[in-house]
């Protein structure tokens, strides 16, 4: 029983690590333009509804994002501003950062990047 016990104690604590910290990856992908956010909040969501109510109800209640978080858990998609809002994000970052790019073969990596996180973003259901 102790062995039991202690094992999803670890794996509890496992997880509310893991959730963490891609609740910090997904605070990142907000601010740079390169890593989506919403992967990682999602990731951070299931974590967390297996490790800690309490965590859980924190992401879900979040003014920053866990807004968007419920939208795809109820919905499976994304509203149209939020879609507007990361596509520009997005496109205004990479334009800076292929501007100050010395590496051509660097600009064109950049810019397929960004095409192809456009094409996924435009590929979710877009919910009202």
């Amino acid at each position: 029983m102790e062995i039991e016990s202690a094992f999803g104690q670890l794996k509890r604590s496992v997880l509310i690590v893991l959730g963490s910290f891609f609740v910090m990856l997904g605070i990142a992908g907000i601010f740079l333009p390169l890593i989506p956010g919403m992967p990682f909040f999602l990731v951070a969501a299931w974590c967390y509804a297996r490790s800690s109510r309490k965590f859980y109800t924190w992401l879900l209640q979040n003014n920053l994002f866990g807004h968007y978080v419920r939208d795809y858990q109820q919905q499976r998609g994304m509203r149209p501003l939020a879609k507007v809002k990361a596509i520009s994000v997005l496109w205004v970052g990479i334009l800076c950062a292929t501007f100050f790019a010395e590496s051509v073969l660097l600009q064109m990596t950049m810019i397929a990047t960004a095409v192809a996180v456009t094409y996924i973003i435009l590929s979710v259901r877009t919910v009202r």
